[in-house]
């Protein structure tokens, strides 16, 4: 798998993240920096920068001559990332022990605004009382959320364009966090059209897309970030109904 190919497909999750917080934010007029939306587009930003500095410089360099046929709106994004101040040691990639619950709150809440927007809807549930922490790599955790938080709107935005506006359907995802046995259990459920039975046993493979425009990379990139974190991945689909990935990680529990 190319870094370049990496790089274009999760710059561009990103990228649709950031822009739906702009535009929320540029309808107020409070104080950015008590801004709770503020705050949470500066995450995502250092979030892009972390990803962007994953990349050797061998890639980095070959990308950088890329980057204008690829992704035309990464200018508006260097600027924003020109534009913001983060201390250092947001830029590690280290492995630290880090809280699922606000990881997961924080993501849920950016992408609630993208769901919103076409009328979507996206709950984030955390079903366990006890604090859950994780030891990984924060922005890589990010990434496989991103890929299946984008994945499940496109579901959703497919049915809802061969549904129109139905009365009795309406489109929504869940996003759970509980635990099993000391095992950290992630759960994210939508009501979109689901995917096909003879097409998911190779949905991880990379460059394999039941999408028109599709790449068949985002779902390999999951996988892959899965197992660097020790965890596993499973799916169940029903036809026409929608679909749920569950994801298992070895947890650490703080009293």
């Amino acid at each position: 798998m190319s870094n370049t190919s990496k790089l274009s497909h999760e710059i561009n999750n990103y990228l649709s993240v950031i822009c739906s917080e702009m535009q929320l934010i540029e309808s107020k007029y409070k104080e950015l920096s008590r801004d709770r939306d503020w705050i949470a587009m500066k995450q995502d930003t250092w979030q892009l920068g972390n990803m962007l500095d994953s990349f050797s410089d061998q890639a980095a360099a070959s990308v950088e001559t890329e980057l204008s046929e690829l992704l035309p709106n990464l200018s508006g994004t260097n600027q924003i990332l020109k534009s913001a101040s983060f201390s250092p040691e947001h830029k590690q990639q280290t492995e630290e022990l880090f809280s699922i619950h606000n990881l997961l709150q924080s993501l849920s809440h950016s992408w609630k605004l993208r769901y919103s927007k076409k009328g979507f809807r996206l709950t984030y549930i955390n079903q366990h009382q006890e604090t859950l922490q994780m030891r990984g790599t924060p922005f890589e955790i990010v990434q496989i959320f991103n890929n299946l938080l984008s994945n499940s709107y496109d579901a959703l935005s497919e049915k809802k364009k061969a549904k129109g506006n139905s009365q009795t359907w309406f489109p929504e995802a869940r996003l759970i966090l509980c635990n099993n046995q000391n095992q950290i259990v992630i759960k994210l459920e939508d009501n979109g059209f689901g995917i096909p039975e003879d097409t998911l046993s190779h949905i991880f493979e990379y460059g394999f897309t039941t999408k028109t425009n599709g790449h068949g990379i985002g779902l390999s990139v999951v996988q892959e970030l899965v197992n660097k974190h020790h965890g596993h991945i499973y799916v169940h689909s029903h036809q026409k109904k929608g679909c749920d990935f569950h994801l298992i990680f070895p947890a650490v529990f703080v009293e």
